[in-house]
């Protein structure tokens, strides 16, 4: 029972008898709820039913690691859970040319699991997602604007289904995990 309900219960028996007892509780828990704390960290909520382990409010690792063995790079953690939590990673790359821009990027693709879970209210973690990776070439005059699609170039993309086959892309494509930012990271138009 929370302490302030605890508290006032000693407090409240006595007048209306035993049958009373309830309705009073039931008002306390009503005006202590106006005064709970809100959590202080929401976004971390999805990366505890993830799998994350914090120690001592700090971030340190993750249910199961993706990598594919055999000495192949592994995902920084907090990369690795935003991949799996639905979330898009961003990397610049060497352009197609001058006054030209290259970004990979790795989105997970939505299921209608995930759909059902945002309507929910939460993020669906899932370590068997589907992911499309593209590599998009823009006018670096463009990037900085709405328009950052005209002259935009899909130099390849390809769909991978699981986190082994993701990283055997990324090592198809030169790319290393610890490359990959959020987007809000980098300068990627999208």
């Amino acid at each position: 029972m929370f302490p302030i309900v605890r508290q006032r219960a000693r407090v409240t028996t006595g007048p209306g008898g035993r049958a009373a007892d309830p309705a009073v509780l039931f008002k306390l828990v009503k005006a202590a709820q106006d005064r709970w704390r809100a959590v202080n960290a929401p976004h971390r909520v999805a990366l505890v039913r993830a799998g994350v382990t914090f120690i001592n409010y700090h971030l340190v690792g993750a249910g199961r690691s993706m990598t594919t063995g055999g000495g192949r790079p592994q995902w920084p953690t907090d990369k690795l859970n935003a991949l799996r939590l639905d979330r898009r990673l961003v990397t610049e790359v060497t352009a197609a040319g001058p006054a030209r821009r290259g970004f990979v990027d790795i989105r997970p693709v939505t299921t209608a699991a995930d759909a059902d879970a945002r309507r929910q209210g939460w993020t669906r973690s899932d370590p068997d997602r589907t992911f499309t990776l593209e590599h998009w070439d823009y006018d670096a005059n463009q990037i900085a604007g709405f328009d950052h699609d005209v002259g935009a170039i899909l130099v390849r993309a390809t769909t991978v289904t699981g986190e082994a086959q993701l990283v055997a892309a990324l090592e198809a494509w030169n790319l290393q995990p610890e490359q990959f930012l959020h987007p809000w990271q980098t300068d990627d138009p999208r």
